[in-house]
């Protein structure tokens, strides 16, 4: 059957088809612009709201995937006091090709980006991946680790955001 067409075979085009009758395909929820401002303006800047602003901000700023944002490092990012933050990063899926991107993050979101720079910086995580574990103490607070997060703890930022903003099915996102 390799590289020969359905056409030839309609009896077997017509079982295939009928396997599919009732499927409806899983969609994923997706934020509006106004959501995720809600969530940047109403969420606290403390514990492990923190990098979630700093993913969501990148994600939203430069139009990143979870496999992308895994990747980044602290070296990728370049502040500059009139455009706002640069990160170059390595676009993925590329099928073995090496292809680098550079975005803006403009000045008006980088101070959540400052403000998880210097959680990292006072936690001495500040090299390496962007992105580090964060870790809860007894007392309600936490530090961060200079352990990476991997893709799916990344993945998790925008069922956190749901549940926050009391979205309906927060998994969906």
């Amino acid at each position: 059957f390799f590289g020969e067409k359905l056409q030839k075979y309609p009896r077997l085009t017509t079982l295939l088809k009928s396997y599919e009758a009732g499927y409806t395909r899983k969609t994923a929820s997706v934020f509006s612009k106004e959501e995720i401002l809600d969530f940047l303006t109403k969420a606290p800047n403390e514990g492990e709201f923190i990098h979630i602003k700093a993913g969501i901000v990148i994600a939203f700023c430069g139009g990143l995937r979870c496999a992308d944002l895994v990747t980044l490092m602290c070296e990728d990012c370049e502040f500059n006091e009139l455009t706002g933050m640069w990160i170059s990063y390595s676009v993925s899926k590329q099928k073995g090709q090496t292809v680098k991107n550079k975005f803006n993050v403009p000045l008006e979101y980088c101070s959540y980006l400052e403000k998880y720079d210097d959680v990292l910086t006072q936690s001495n995580a500040g090299k390496g991946r962007l992105f580090k574990t964060f870790r809860k103490s007894k007392d309600g607070s936490g530090y961060y680790i200079n352990q990476p997060m991997g893709i799916h703890l990344l993945a998790k930022f925008s069922v956190k955001m749901a549940e926050f903003l009391g979205l309906d099915n927060p998994s969906s996102y």
